[in-house]
């Protein structure tokens, strides 16, 4: 669930989802702009020798929707080509209804710049040793913009203003969605159960309509199509299953955690929760728990700080100990062949669409 205010910024900067994840919404584009330079036959041909080997049998098909098979360069390429195309659409979209629109200098919208996330390097001991999970320190991974946050100069009437956004964004929460307080306060737009991404999309103006258009064009869209989403759900659902089983290698590295003075843990992976590992999420939850304001004190910091790298180094070497990631990729290959036997003509049938559309 989404505050009305973080909904109201995922709009408001779609041209960089769109780029980063391919948010698919519905209904029809507002431009017939030109679908976004697709890879010619040379560029792939050139592209095959820095090609991204694959590492499960699945991604031999699935890395040809998500460009996970091609090269950095390729791939940040072809973000900026379809943020470009997204702006172009948005922006011919509100021009249609009759507003002039700058991605750059929206009316009453703050922009404070970008931020990246420092990469995690969970594999690499010695960084384990300084950040652990990167739960207590994490504010320091961010790097935040140097700029100050500005407000977009306009001259729009309170009445033209809100008229601007239900153009762009779509009307607020209330008007279709239930809006209720979280319990730090802030207000949560609860999307309706049961709604796709097309229904999400009629009430997400031009943006909605931009990343429709652009998931129809694009390789990524395919995942959404009424064609494929069948075979989408089939791999979530399967992957949802190993995620359940509890193997070996499992059982093994509990064992050591217990070993090594980490009780408790019956495996490593945690089906219900949204982080990695159990110690991740176990560390998050002692650290600031979902809903909650904590204030800690210098000393409590540094002693879960402490206790979050100890934990982590445990986990780290207990992996090792236990041949964890080979055993666990052992019985996913062996998954995924046998699911690639049983969706062999779905699968092909994904690759070959794939094709066409690059």
């Amino acid at each position: 669930m989404l505050t009305s205010n973080a909904i109201s910024g995922i709009r408001n900067k779609a041209k960089n989802l769109i780029a980063a994840s391919f948010m698919v919404f519905a209904v029809g584009a507002c431009s017939p702009a030109a679908k976004p330079p697709a890879l010619s036959g040379s560029e792939l041909a050139a592209d095959s020798s820095t090609e991204s080997p694959a590492r499960f049998p699945l991604d031999n098909y699935l890395g040809l929707v998500w460009g996970t098979s091609l090269s950095p360069e390729i791939q940040k390429r072809m973000q900026e080509e379809i943020r470009q195309r997204s702006e172009a659409l948005i922006t011919q979209c509100m021009h249609d209804a009759g507003f002039e629109y700058d991605p750059e200098n929206i009316p009453g919208v703050s922009f404070g710049g970008t931020f990246s996330s420092q990469e995690l390097h969970p594999n690499d001991r010695e960084w384990v040793a300084q950040w652990g999970y990167g739960v207590v320190r994490g504010a320091e991974l961010v790097i935040f913009p140097v700029e100050g946050t500005q407000t977009a100069a306009h001259t729009l009437s309170a009445a033209e203003l809100d008229a601007f956004h239900r153009a762009l964004s779509g009307p607020p929460c209330e008007e279709w969605g239930v809006v209720t307080q979280s319990g730090q306060g802030a207000s949560i737009c609860n999307v309706p159960d049961g709604w796709s991404a097309r229904e999400l999309a009629e009430v997400s103006g031009c943006q909605g309509q931009a990343s429709l258009r652009i998931s129809d064009e694009s390789l990524q869209g395919l995942e959404e199509s009424e064609e494929f989403a069948p075979l989408f759900d089939a791999i979530a659902t399967m992957r949802s299953q190993l995620r359940s089983e509890v193997g070996g290698w499992e059982t093994d590295w509990a064992a050591c955690m217990a070993n090594s003075g980490f009780p408790g843990f019956e495996r490593r992976v945690d089906p219900t929760s949204p982080w990695p590992s159990a110690p991740e999420t176990q560390i998050r939850d002692e650290w600031r728990p979902i809903g909650t304001i904590v204030q800690h004190s210098a000393e409590d910091t540094a002693s879960m700080l402490e206790r979050e790298i100890n934990l982590a180094l445990a986990d780290f070497d207990c992996r090792a100990e236990v041949d964890y990631e080979a055993r666990e990729n052992f019985r996913r290959t062996e998954a995924e062949l046998q699911f690639i036997d049983d969706n062999h003509a779905a699968l092909e049938a994904l690759r070959l669409a794939a094709e066409q559309r690059s």
